[in-house]
Parts: C-alpha cells; sequence; structure tokens
C-alpha cells in the first residue's frame, strides 16, 4: 500500500495477482452485525470485486457503514432493508471490527468509503470506465473531478453536481436521478452522508443509470480539501472520531454521544451472538456468506 501526501487516503495495490485470488472464491463471506451483513473481505479483494462489477450491465449498490450507520438502520426500516439489500456492505469503522470480534467472527480489516474512493477510481480509469461524482459541499464535486484528472490522464468524469438533496421532496429527487442518468456513468460516487446517500440509491439505483453506485460520505470533501481527515496513525487506532469531533464538536458531539451508547448496547448483543452463524465455503469460521 501506499499514502496519497496530503490527502490520508491509503491506496491499495490492485491488479491481476488480487483478481484471481478473489475469483477462486464462490460466494461473498459476511458477518452480520445486528441484521446488517459486513462483506468480510480484505481491502484489495473488494476493489477487485467492484472492478469487476464496473465490467457488468446489472446495477450494483454499495454501502461503506459505520457505527452511526448500524445505529440508525436500528431505528430506521427503510436504511435497515437498504443495507440488508446492498449488494456490498463493507466495515467503515473501528467499532464495526470491535464488534465482529465480540462475536467471535473477525473481520479482515476496515474498508472505508474514503480508503476506497481513490482505488475504485483508478481502478475506473484502467477499465476506461466513467465516473460521477455527486454530493460533498458547494464545489467539493468540481475540485474533486480536479483531483481526479490530474492524477489520472484521461479519465472519463460522466460529471459532477452538488446539489441541496432534499430525500423527503421526490422532485428534489428526481432532478438529481435525472442529471446522473443522463451521463449513464460506470461509477457513481454519493456523498450525501448517512442516511441520505443509501436511501438515495436503494429508491433510485435502477433510474440512475449507473453500474455501481456507491455511498462515500465526506470523501469529496476530504479530497477538495473543505473538511481535513484525520492523520493515518489515528485512524489505524480507531480514533478518526477524536480528530473529526475536535474540528465539528457541535455538530457531531450530539450524534458520537448517541453512538456510544448504542455501541455499549450492541457490544452486548454482539459478545451474546458468538458462534452463532456457520461456517460457509471460502468463509472463515463462524461467517455467514452470500452470493457475489
Amino acid at each position: 500500500m501506499r499514502l496519497l501526501a496530503g490527502v490520508g487516503i491509503v491506496i491499495a495495490r490492485t491488479g491481476s495477482d488480487v483478481t484471481t485470488t478473489f475469483d477462486a472464491w464462490a460466494e461473498l463471506p459476511t458477518v452480520h452485525i445486528g441484521t446488517t451483513p459486513i462483506a468480510n473481505l480484505a481491502f484489495a479483494q473488494t476493489v477487485s470485486l467492484i472492478g469487476q462489477w464496473l465490467e457488468q450491465p446489472q446495477p450494483r449498490r454499495i454501502a461503506t457503514a459505520n457505527l452511526d450507520f448500524l445505529r440508525l438502520a436500528a431505528s430506521d426500516r427503510e436504511l435497515e432493508e437498504a443495507l440488508r439489500a446492498a449488494d456490498l456492505v463493507t466495515a467503515d469503522g473501528t467499532p464495526v471490527l470491535w464488534l465482529a470480534r465480540l462475536q467471535r467472527q473477525p473481520l479482515r480489516g476496515r474498508v472505508t468509503g474514503a480508503d476506497l474512493i481513490v482505488p475504485l477510481v483508478a481502478e475506473a480509469h484502467r477499465r476506461g470506465r466513467s465516473v460521477f461524482l455527486l454530493g460533498g459541499a458547494p464545489g467539493a464535486a468540481e475540485a474533486s473531478a480536479v483531483w481526479f484528472s490530474q492524477r489520472f490522464s484521461g479519465l472519463r468524469i460522466a460529471g459532477t453536481a452538488s446539489p441541496a438533496i432534499d430525500i423527503g421532496n421526490p422532485e428534489s429527487c428526481r432532478q438529481a436521478v435525472a442529471t446522473v442518468a443522463a451521463t449513464m456513468p460506470d461509477l457513481l460516487l454519493v456523498a450525501l452522508g448517512c442516511p441520505k446517500q443509501d436511501l438515495f440509491l436503494a429508491r433510485h439505483l435502477h433510474d440512475l443509470r449507473c453500474r455501481v453506485g456507491i455511498g462515500v460520505g465526506a470523501s469529496l470533501d476530504f479530497l477538495a480539501g473543505t473538511v481535513r481527515r484525520a492523520p493515518v496513525a489515528l485512524q489505524r487506532a480507531g480514533l478518526e472520531w477524536v480528530f473529526r469531533l475536535s474540528q465539528e464538536p457541535r455538530r457531531l458531539g450530539g450524534r458520537y454521544a448517541r453512538d456510544f451508547v448504542f455501541l455499549a448496547r450492541a457490544a452486548t448483543q454482539s459478545f451474546a451472538r458468538r458462534g452463532d452463524a456457520g461456517t460457509a465455503s471460502g468463509a472463515t469460521p463462524g461467517n455467514a456468506s452470500r452470493k457475489a
């Protein structure tokens, strides 16, 4: 792996060797945290799988779920179903790894939206596929498109947009869907935050006319420089939330307090579930599996 200077995003090595390793698997191993199936894939395997999906006409939907996703899904039936029905849900946060470990079903590691975004665009570029950037702060999608174009010569940017989408307003959603669908992108990066990005993709995936749609949270803001990401050392120590809280205490203080209360309850439930799931082909002991 290598680190992009000044961005704090890790790029995993991808290529035919990784693809060959993944293709040997008949099923996608998952670990259920509550009702959410978290894919038990290494980072490079995740990039490889999504790269393969970019070559297929069937639209795919990916969620990058952190603890806040799980908390919100516990009281929001639509979000719970959106995560449960997604083609792939990754572990976007160290607390998700902790909960899996408490169940004696350890995950292979974090696979965050912020870490995925650059390798996925690199994979799209390598395959000659187009990318649409949707969301982020005003101007973040456009700035990110410039950033990507400077690093990946010839990258096909299908379009950019940073609209103020009201997920409860059908007309607002229709306008955003029409903007994206007109370009027929292969890879759609949706940076609207949870639950908005995941509900938007779940409701409109087929109308968006993309091959892969993935929610990436604040990733475009990180690339555009409007929000700083935590240093890699804090990320790896599971302390990225401390850095985020220091930047936006008013916005994030209440959310993190609720997340910690949920974490305590979820940890108790995870401990009680130890060894509940059986072992599937290609999965580690204690993991369930689903078709890739």
